[in-house]
């Protein structure tokens, strides 16, 4: 399974940009100082926050293209994302 996101909130007084991508196999680690959004980018990769702009795709599949007004509620729709060792998390 592969991750990628390209994508950009505006969340309160945060500006967020975020880009990435994960091949399978590989761990990733967001890191940065408190307040630098870590878990705000994990919240809108996993659904439970809208994006403004960009793209989330797992495999080629796009799970998240929303362009949703800043500081809506999360989608009534939101997914969760899971990962299993054997999938994501063991060695190639």
């Amino acid at each position: 399974m592969s991750l990628e996101v390209d994508i950009g909130i505006q969340w309160g007084t945060l500006d967020l940009e975020a880009q990435f991508a994960v091949k399978p196999g590989e761990l990733v680690a967001i890191l940065g100082p408190n307040g630098a959004g870590k878990s705000t980018v994990l919240r809108c990769v996993a659904g439970l926050l809208p994006i403004d702009r960009g793209q989330v795709r797992i495999d080629e599949d796009v799970v998240d293209e929303r362009r949703a007004p800043v500081g809506s509620s999360p989608p009534s729709d939101a997914r969760s994302v899971s990962c299993s060792r054997t999938t994501c998390c063991s060695p190639t």
